[in-house]
């Protein structure tokens, strides 16, 4: 059964523990920084992809998309105290001082990550999630294949592409204009996990040992193992979780 196959029949496994090995044995040089960073955003599956865009375009994100992209960032490793810090510098960029952002918005990052309130351990959004909760204006959560599609009722045919979302995977992970295009054509048919699963292929193929291949996009922690696979050294200057969020903090 492919992946897409997989997908549809439910039947992909959770990669955690795949996750959970990398981050045991793999090493990241750390002049391997920037490589991590490229690989880390270009694993992000779309939605937390466009979220993260938005934040760095707009230095601000609404709740319910500071809510998906934080329990993303929680899910895939990277500490609290990093994601605070990244948050804080971009909505500084947007004049927010760090007084208000201490007031108004951290509270909310640490009840996602379970540090307040009733300290649940919540999890990362899943793709059904995601596909209900449209945004509204101003807003960038949910499932970018589905909202930048357009709806049937909002008068676009299934056999009308998104320019938008072609736009998007073609800046994102440098895709080809044929194969973008095919992928915004199966999510402009409402194959919203289908077209994901197909740009995780498109822009996962050709490994030695077939270990990337083997996750699927929705897996909330393959984008730390994958980043870490592909920027992984014989050194062992850094490792794990706390590479993964320094290269992530690094991004401007």
């Amino acid at each position: 059964m492919d992946l897409v196959a997989a997908l549809e029949a439910g039947a992909v496994a959770d990669y955690s523990a795949a996750a959970a090995s990398t981050e045991a044995t793999g090493t990241v040089d750390a002049s391997s920084a920037e490589a991590l960073r490229r690989h880390a955003l270009r694993d992000f599956p779309l939605c937390s992809r466009y979220l993260y865009d938005a934040l760095t375009r707009n230095h601000h994100l609404k709740h319910s998309g500071r809510q998906q992209l934080t329990l993303f960032l929680k899910d895939i490793g990277v500490p609290i105290e990093d994601t605070t810090t990244r948050l804080r510098q971009e909505f500084g960029r947007g004049g927010i001082s760090a007084d208000k952002f201490e007031k108004d918005y951290a509270y909310n990052i640490r009840h996602a990550y379970g540090r307040a309130g009733g300290c649940k351990n919540y999890t990362a959004w899943s793709c059904v999630q995601c596909v209900a909760r449209m945004p509204g204006a101003g807003e960038f959560h949910g499932c970018p294949f589905r909202h930048l599609s357009g709806l049937p009722e909002e008068g676009r045919s299934p056999s009308q592409t998104s320019p938008m979302l072609v736009s998007r995977l073609r800046e994102y992970y440098g895709l080809p204009l044929p194969v973008a295009e095919s992928i915004a054509q199966i999510a402009a048919e409402g194959h919203y996990q289908r077209a994901c699963a197909r740009t995780f292929e498109a822009t996962h193929q050709g490994t030695s040992n077939g270990s990337e291949a083997a996750m699927a996009p929705t897996s909330v922690r393959a984008p730390l193992a994958l980043a870490l696979q592909r920027a992984q050294t014989t050194s062992r200057t850094q490792s794990g979780p706390a590479s993964y969020s320094k290269a992530w903090l690094r991004t401007t």
